[in-house]
């Protein structure tokens, strides 16, 4: 982090040159960042694609590819870049020191919660391996987040995380959203994902999307089987169907499946890793996201998009990316109120689509991508200012 007093130089023409590194997720966000800056595309790679298998080298073409263009630019046009990553390993720490190096601008954009979240991942290995691998990752992290300049988390939840955590000045740390398209959930026909898994056209279902590699995701799903035992008990026609894959899938599944009674276990389907996403969410009827360990993710405002009513646990972020409105009967804590909000939308139609209609139309209004590129430019102007 730059010193207090440091001033950080704004062209007055044109607009900020943003140089976004080391990550093919901000592939998924271009469009909003398009709208806010001029986003300077990574510089070439020297090392020959027949080389990169060669230990060491592929990451120092990397470093070359992505670096290059910063070092360069201020001497270039006399304009000072501003650089954003959205990862904080290794490699985010070398860019973050360059940047301090040079008196460049350093963002850090945090898509996810990640304390002990290397852990939790390594779950299936050795107490010692998980706990040095985990001490180790957040050395790094924490190194990296004490150089940003600012701090983009993309929920209220994990700002708020990084306010517990972290020694930090809360004006560095504002919440810039994850972006949302809708064009494509529209052009998604119905029907697709039904027949991919063996679904007839009128069955309904309830769908749940988790994460196999963390523990505490799928075990949000496993910690509310009783009320979705109920609802599949009470309504013979419905099923249950859970999207997901990862390094423990085998043995998470097995954990889910048994924990449903025989009488409903048949109506309980797991499809594993299914892409595109659109296809299940514009089919589901119902969706869940259940999880303790999630600070904002994307299934939940990709349901939606959808036009599908979700019912979140307050595991985590996932209350804060709902319409106010919809928060009383969506949001639940325990297994009766999972069931009572579940099988209330079994039973009402009417509701589940007017619910429905609400969740999109707060995307279209809160998470557009026009909408998120103003929330990205006040960040980084106030930031320049």
């Amino acid at each position: 982090m730059r010193p207090a007093g440091s001033v950080l130089s704004r062209a007055t023409m044109g607009r900020t040159k943003l140089y976004p590194v080391g990550s093919g997720r901000l592939e998924k966000i271009a469009p909003a960042l398009r709208r806010a800056f001029d986003v300077v595309e990574p510089g070439r790679n020297p090392v020959p694609d027949s080389l990169r298998a060669v230990p060491g080298l592929e990451r120092a073409g990397k470093l070359v590819e992505y670096l290059g263009p910063i070092v360069s630019a201020p001497t270039a046009d006399g304009e000072k870049p501003v650089v954003l990553v959205d990862s904080v390993g290794p490699f985010p720490l070398i860019v973050g020191l360059l940047c301090e190096r040079l008196d460049v601008p350093f963002v850090v954009r945090l898509r996810g919660g990640m304390w002990k979240e290397f852990r939790d991942r390594a779950h299936t290995e050795s107490s010692l391996r998980r706990n040095s691998h985990n001490l180790s990752k957040e050395l790094v992290r924490n190194r990296v987040l004490s150089l940003a300049d600012r701090i983009l988390p993309v929920s209220p939840f994990l700002r708020a995380q990084v306010a517990y955590e972290l020694e930090v000045d809360l004006e560095r740390v504002r919440v810039v959203h994850n972006p949302l398209e809708t064009d494509r959930f529209d052009a998604t026909p119905e029907g697709r994902f039904k027949r991919a898994v063996g679904l007839d056209d009128d069955e309904k279902f309830v769908s749940a999307i988790t994460s196999f590699n963390y523990r505490r995701k799928y075990e949000g799903i496993l910690h509310f089987v009783p009320a979705i035992q109920r609802v599949l008990e009470a309504h013979s026609d419905w099923q249950f169907v859970v999207a997901g894959a990862g390094t423990s899938y085998e043995e998470g599944r097995e954990r889910i499946r048994e924990r449903f009674d025989e009488s409903v276990r048949d109506r309980v389907v797991f499809t594993g890793f299914y892409t595109p996403i659109e296809e299940l969410l514009v089919d589901a009827d119902i969706a869940l996201h259940l999880s303790f360990r999630d600070a904002g993710p994307m299934a939940v405002l990709e349901a939606q998009a959808a036009r599908t009513p979700i019912i979140v646990n307050t595991g985590g972020g996932m209350a804060g990316l709902l319409d106010r409105s919809v928060r009383e009967t969506a949001v639940v804590e325990n297994d009766d109120e999972l069931y009572r909000s579940l099988n209330g939308f079994v039973e009402e139609p009417e509701r589940r689509q007017a619910v429905g209609e609400r969740n999109r139309r707060h995307i279209e209004r809160e998470f557009a991508p026009e909408t998120v590129a103003t929330e990205f430019q006040h960040a980084i102007d106030d930031l320049l200012s």
